[in-house]
């Protein structure tokens, strides 16, 4: 036994020796692909904190607003960039793809929709707004995260967050997240108070928060690139259409298609609308924030909620996690809470969720989907803090007959 030990721990020695004795072949190779990544991972680290530039656009909304969710299909169209520069941008330089967001912020009930993209696209989805929704005002503002002083010695503000994630996470449930606008009928020409916008229950609780109060909702943003997702889609809907199995000899109709109920087939024909989409790598958060003392947790409790209207069975939005801890003894002083709130703050200042530090996993969801969580409601949206202007009056047309 011991003979035996000492055989194997000399043949060790030996060979870890002979290894050292050969590290001028291979040390040299190894340091410099492992200094490479580090200067990569850096130069990446610097681009995207430093370097990153970022324009902040404010839509405000007219009274009245006749497009359906569709137009904003066409608006997120204009946000869908995947390309990170050219290849020198990428390796010299540590360019990545760029993200974007949609925000809806609500200091104190008065209601603000945001949209966050990079300066060189700034005037591209300008115009993407402007050409589906000719009756808002869009201006380049500051961003409002800079003017709350949470992180200010002595701040009497407290932050309080939470995030969501899809009910189903496995690749082949990206073909389906959510009911979009399309199965609640918006993409239907009906009247306005007929209509029922998903929307509309954020909307109200957005606009009963006091004075003393702000909420802000971040929906962040990555064009899918690759199409390597679709694959297990794919194989899902094979599965679900019966498409998988081989047809009996001499039958050439796939009667078990043919018999799928109603909200089987809306099922299908959803995935492959969502399959022939532009889609993007997307994460969802909220913020609330208070002055110490006016903390109202009836205005956190919705949160576990809010995207009701778009769930269904086995899908849906679901709430995933805060800032708080559900026993006392997993934060018994206090000190884990906090550092989730100041990682918080951090992540969405920086609107972060698809690169190191603040690296999450997203959920893939296309442009009908995000277009039934964000859009520009109607006239059927009533909620006192979504503040309207007056519509623009605009020229006769030049070949009007006289």
């Amino acid at each position: 036994m011991y003979t035996m030990l000492y055989f194997i721990g000399e043949t060790w020695v030996k060979l870890l020796i002979e290894v050292f004795r050969t590290a001028w072949l291979w040390l040299p190779p190894v340091l410099c692909i492992a200094f490479y990544n580090l200067l990569y991972e850096w130069l990446q680290m610097r681009w995207r904190f430093i370097f990153f530039d970022r324009t902040i656009l404010e839509i405000k909304l007219p009274e009245e607003i006749t497009r359906s969710p569709k137009a904003m299909e066409f608006v997120l169209g204009a946000l869908h960039i995947t390309t990170s520069g050219q290849t020198y941008d990428k390796w010299h330089d540590g360019q990545v793809r760029g993200w974007q967001s949609l925000e809806l912020v609500s200091y104190g009930g008065d209601i603000h929709f945001y949209i966050t993209v990079r300066d060189k696209f700034a005037k591209h989805v300008e115009s993407a707004i402007y050409a589906h929704y000719p009756e808002v005002e869009i201006s380049e503002v500051d961003d409002y995260t800079a003017k709350l002083p949470y992180e200010m010695p002595g701040s009497d503000w407290s932050l309080w967050g939470c995030l969501w994630k899809m009910k189903k996470e496995e690749p082949k449930d990206a073909g389906r997240s959510i009911n979009t606008y399309v199965d609640l009928g918006l993409d239907k020409e009906s009247k306005e108070e007929f209509k029922v916008d998903p929307m509309i229950p954020l909307l109200e609780h957005l606009g009963q928060i006091g004075p003393n109060e702000q909420i802000w909702i971040q929906i962040v943003l990555r064009a899918v690139k690759s199409g390597d997702w679709i694959k297990p889609v794919e194989e899902f809907v094979k599965t679900l259409t019966f498409r998988d199995q081989e047809p009996e000899p001499g039958v050439f109709i796939n009667f078990a298609r043919q018999t799928m109920t109603k909200s089987e087939s809306a099922f299908v024909e959803g995935i492959e609308r969502k399959m022939f989409s532009q889609c993007f790598e997307t994460g969802i958060r909220a913020i609330y924030f208070s002055k110490v003392g006016h903390f109202n947790k009836l205005h956190v409790l919705p949160f576990l909620g809010i995207w009701k209207p778009v769930s269904g069975e086995g899908q849906g939005i679901d709430f995933a996690i805060s800032t708080t801890y559900d026993q006392p003894w997993e934060d018994p002083t206090g000190m884990r809470s906090k550092n989730l709130r100041d990682k918080f703050w951090r992540e969405y200042r920086w609107r972060g969720w698809h690169y190191d530090p603040f690296k999450r996993r997203p959920a893939i969801m296309s442009t009908e989907e995000l277009a039934t969580l964000y859009h520009f409601p109607g006239s059927v949206a009533k909620t006192p803090g979504l503040q309207r202007i007056r519509s623009k009056k605009s020229e006769p047309p030049m070949n009007l007959p006289t």
